[in-house]
């Protein structure tokens, strides 16, 4: 059974990879999954070989988004839970 601190951890390990000037990206610029720079694939795999099967979800840190039309901010939303989908 996974726990949630092993999902903690795993994202914490992977987190820890990635370079300073990634993790110091303001919140206010941040994008959905596989529209920026960070590559989930290591994340999704380390989730994949806890065998997680619980929920994702999207936070929407972004000011110009929270601006935007709506619809168009949930088919994003889509779009990169199909994107992280496909890592699996």
């Amino acid at each position: 059974m996974t726990t949630p601190g092993m999902v903690t951890k795993a994202c914490a390990d992977c987190a820890m990879k990635l370079p300073m000037e990634t993790l110091r990206i303001p919140h206010d610029n941040r994008t959905f999954p596989g529209e920026g720079t960070i590559d989930y694939a290591p994340i999704v795999q380390q989730l994949k070989r806890l065998r997680y099967d619980g929920a994702i979800s999207l936070e929407i840190w972004n000011s110009e988004l929270h601006k935007s039309d709506p619809e168009a901010a949930v088919k994003r939303g889509a779009e990169s839970l199909r994107h992280l989908e496909g890592l699996l």
